[in-house]
């Protein structure tokens, strides 16, 4: 098999797999966010509709515990939601998830930004780890 034929064979796996997970996504604002993230995050597995126990993020990236929310006005703008959601971030906190929300109008003014922006995070929480484990190691002891 050539490079060419490889390659051509692996577009068409990532082009079914994008084009199926892009059908999961809820919501028009989600599928912003979903094109966005798999062009800007390419080597994260990023899945809509994550289960994680008895709920269901919008997207997940399992390899790092991320969850990504997207917070349609609708849905997210009264009292007794806005709590429910912030008692769901604590119980995801609780179970070794970081969780991300975006409004949905943040996403849709700019889906690019908001992927940009968990790319950072994932870079700082990846860096600090590193930064951490070399405090255990004793290697910043004075």
């Amino acid at each position: 098999m050539n490079f060419l034929h490889f390659t051509q064979r692996l577009w068409d796996r990532t082009g079914r797999r994008r084009r199926k997970r892009l059908s999961e996504c809820e919501s028009p604002v989600e599928r912003m966010f979903y094109q966005a993230a798999f062009d800007v995050l390419k080597k994260y597995d990023i899945i809509p509709q994550y289960p994680i126990l008895r709920y269901r993020a919008d997207f997940a990236i399992p390899e790092e515990r991320i969850v990504i929310e997207i917070d349609g006005h609708n849905y997210h703008s009264s009292k007794k939601k806005v709590a429910a959601d912030n008692k769901r971030d604590r119980h995801m906190l609780s179970l070794g998830w970081i969780v991300i929300r975006f409004s949905g109008s943040e996403v849709y003014r700019n889906p690019y930004d908001c992927a940009n922006e968990v790319d950072a995070i994932i870079i700082g929480r990846r860096r600090l780890r590193t930064m951490t484990g070399s405090i255990h190691k004793g290697i910043w002891r004075k």
